[in-house]
């Protein structure tokens, strides 16, 4: 009979989602997932005064470095996994920002053969984030709302266009389970009836009011993508696609919590409207872990600079161009610098995510079966140590037991 490697992690503010707090007690790995039943002889490690919390979970992420994923070889993805996992984000979804077949079976042939997306034997060690599917943000968006995007790929909501896109990812065994999709177009409520069963759909880029949301919601649509960013503003006459979201009170509403996409004012005001069972906290990320500079992608020039020490980048017209923080580094600004419970901002990185991406039986939390993904931080929030499939990333000493 073969032994599976076992170990104790004693802490006294572990995750709850059940419970809604933290609780004290003994988190148990048998190998690479969550276990039950201790054994004689485990190794025991002591971080009680930490607390423990599932590895986040961004859905929505362009890239690190100021590379895009769809751009990155296999193994610059696997070290774009490394980094992401030092900050705390055990999975991912690559987000898509054109709608061209060619460059998205480009991206998903990358993923396929890259160990952030299939743990084989080979890759066995590694410890970075894991792909988890595509978020395909385009090419079914407004004009009118581009905001960093390429105008000449956007095309009209087309269910035949993106299930020939889910089927080039299909055959790397990559599945898309967000498409972004602007309501207001010409084709869209046909479009949501037709995909929403397979994907989920989610709405920005878009002019749409509030009847338009409301109605695209009715068809289907689950899900606001970056709130606020890139659609109408919430008025009080004109309550628009956020005022429609908050009424609908299924939609879950992605947030970026970098201090730059949205006020901190209007983080706050996002929780106590949606809740934090509804919020998703994104990074919306590509120029993470760079230094202030011009930077070149694919199709732009983007400039990165620092604000009081908080950075952004920007195109040449002004607009955001993704942000500069991870998840993980958004959930750390989310409670330190913004004010959001730190129980609220884990649960919006973890459950409410793996529940929308469809993977809550494996992710988002810490539970007997489920991957064995943890964040350890101290009572600062510093990350004392990460756990990805039950290993301990290098770079942490987490302490013994007394």
């Amino acid at each position: 009979m073969c032994y599976i490697f076992t170990m104790r992690i004693r802490c006294n503010r572990i995750f709850n989602e059940t419970e809604g707090t933290f609780t004290s007690g003994e988190i148990i790995v048998h190998g690479e997932r969550f276990g039950v039943q201790a054994h004689t002889g485990d190794e025991v490690y002591d971080f009680r005064g930490c607390y423990a919390v599932p590895g986040f979970i961004d859905i929505h992420s362009h890239g690190a470095f100021g590379e895009a994923f769809f751009e990155a070889s296999p193994q610059r993805l696997a070290q774009m996994g490394e980094f992401l996992a030092s900050t705390g984000v055990t999975a991912f979804c690559p987000g898509a920002v054109t709608g061209t077949e060619a460059a998205l079976e480009k991206g998903a042939a990358s993923f396929a053969a890259s160990p952030a997306f299939r743990r084989t034997r080979e890759y066995a060690n590694f410890l970075g984030a894991e792909i988890i599917g595509i978020y395909q943000e385009g090419p079914f968006l407004s004009p009118q709302k581009p905001g960093a995007a390429d105008l000449a790929t956007f095309i009209k909501p087309q269910a035949a266009f993106f299930n020939r896109l889910r089927g080039l990812a299909a055959k790397y065994g990559v599945s898309i389970p967000f498409v972004v999709i602007a309501p207001e177009l010409e084709g869209a409520f046909d479009f949501i009836r037709e995909v929403s069963g397979g994907a989920v759909c989610t709405m920005a880029h878009t002019t749409a009011d509030y009847n338009t949301a409301l109605a695209a919601i009715e068809c289907g649509a689950a899900q606001i993508t970056h709130l606020y960013n890139a659609m109408p503003p919430l008025l009080h006459r004109e309550p628009g696609i956020i005022g429609a979201a908050f009424d609908a009170k299924s939609v879950k509403a992605e947030l970026i919590a970098d201090s730059v996409h949205v006020h901190p004012a209007m983080v706050r005001a996002a929780f106590s409207l949606f809740g934090d069972s509804r919020v998703i906290l994104i990074s919306d990320s590509l120029f993470t872990g760079v230094s202030d500079g011009v930077y070149t992608t694919s199709t732009l020039e983007v400039t990165v600079a620092s604000d009081r020490s908080v950075q952004s980048a920007r195109i040449k017209s002004g607009a955001l161009a993704c942000s500069c923080k991870t998840l993980g580094e958004c959930v750390i600004n989310a409670v330190t610098q913004i004010g959001i419970p730190f129980f609220s901002a884990v649960k919006c990185a973890t459950v409410n995510p793996a529940v929308q991406a469809g993977v809550f039986h494996e992710r988002g939390s810490i539970a007997a079966g489920k991957l064995a993904d943890l964040v350890l931080l101290d009572d600062d929030f510093t990350i004392r140590a990460v756990l990805v499939r039950g290993k301990w990333r290098p770079g942490f000493l987490p302490p013994a037991a007394k």
